[in-house]
């Protein structure tokens, strides 16, 4: 798995001036303060992308560079190849466990929740964010994989589920019939190439790479759980669980939506095209609402939860800044948080769901090769 440094903001000295804590403008409208994962389906989004798609056509047209019309890229050869591996306890006749070397470029850093922008008032159309305070799930495991086929659907397919803790004096433990899960798998689906610009399939031979990374609760997130003095956050996610899906929508004020928020540190010093940085100082840190790009699967005790995000699902401007601009990611830090959409006064403030440190990432070089058995079925 990839190697934890064990704290966060040391890992990123840019984070004291430009990083991910300095506060954002504290009112937004509504449009502008999200944007959604895919453009396909219901028609009541169809006004959300208009402005995408000139937008993709003008860079298109105008922007020149190594960074156009990239083919699907090649793995490194090497070890760097495979320095990402499934957990310790993965299946083991599935995946073989691999040691990361100490001299590997990246590595992951369990987050604490904070250094995130969350709602807290959305009274008149307008709303109004505070600094996220915490989290409900802390991070245990990151590895970045690839196969013969899009990987996804991992728990008990081709990862064990972690032990649950032992119960000593004092220490808060997971029970049946508890409203959240013990454990939270999230699998970022990542394509390669950049697909159909406006319609059409993306290509079946895409199968990309995927970031899975493996969350336990909190002895906090379950004291309050026994106490019954929940928060508005934790409220509005037992209601996601008990929903079982990302696919909820009705326009971007519904309530329960799985968002994610990516917040890169130092754009302005990795290299970015000169015409695209303004585009991605605009999106950097903007949450993303997962809907048709969502897929969740659990177990009928309500122990595990796992939600795959497919990239390939993602508006094309999405796609193709992701594909444009992945050879700069091994530059950078990433904090990568998770949250429950709340709209009404009495959701909210909402809360940091989980989150995650992921720095020096290559998606291509860094990606582990797996026997995923679906290959051959």
């Amino acid at each position: 798995m990839l190697r934890c440094m064990g704290g966060c903001f040391p890992c990123a000295p840019w984070a004291s001036t430009t990083g991910a804590r300095a506060k954002l403008p504290g009112a937004a409208d509504e449009l502008e303060e999200t944007w959604f994962d895919a453009e396909e389906g219901d028609i009541t989004h169809d006004h959300l992308f208009a402005t995408t798609r000139h937008h993709i056509y003008q860079l298109q047209r105008t922007c020149t560079g190594p960074w156009r019309g990239c083919s699907t890229p090649q793995p490194k050869s090497g070890p760097s190849s495979n320095r990402a591996g499934i957990p310790s306890w993965a299946t083991p006749a599935l995946i073989t466990p691999n040691e990361l070397s100490d001299a590997s470029p990246y590595s992951w850093t369990k987050g604490d929740g904070f250094g995130f922008q969350v709602r807290n008032s959305c009274q008149g159309g307008r709303i109004q964010k505070i600094p996220s305070d915490g989290a409900m799930y802390e991070c245990i495991s990151v590895d970045v994989v690839r196969a013969g086929c899009k990987v996804s659907e991992v728990l008990h397919r081709l990862v064990e589920m972690p032990p649950q803790a032992a119960d000593s004096a004092g220490s808060e433990t997971w029970w049946p019939g508890c409203p959240l899960p013990r454990v939270l798998c999230i699998v970022a689906q990542i394509p390669y190439e950049r697909g159909p610009t406006l319609f059409g399939q993306h290509p079946a031979n895409d199968h990309g790479c995927s970031i899975i990374t493996l969350h336990l609760i909190k002895p906090a997130t379950l004291r309050l759980l026994r106490s019954q003095r929940r928060t508005a956050a934790v409220k509005l996610f037992a209601k996601f669980v008990h929903g079982g899906t990302t696919h909820l929508i009705s326009g971007s004020t519904k309530s329960g939506l799985f968002k994610a928020i990516a917040v890169a540190g130092n754009v302005d010093d990795i290299g970015v095209p000169r015409v695209l940085l303004p585009t991605v100082r605009t999106y950097n840190g903007k949450p993303c609402l997962i809907t048709q790009s969502g897929t969740v699967f659990r177990d009928d005790s309500g122990e595990w939860l796992e939600v795959n995000v497919d990239i390939r699902r993602f508006c094309s401007l999405a796609r193709n800044m992701l594909v444009s601009l992945r050879d700069l990611l091994p530059r950078t830090s990433v904090h990568c948080g998770f949250t429950i959409q709340g709209c009404e006064d009495n959701e909210l403030p909402e809360g940091i769901v989980a989150d995650v440190w992921l720095h020096n990432v290559d998606l291509v070089g860094d990606a582990r090769v797996i026997d995923d058995p679906r290959v051959s079925s």
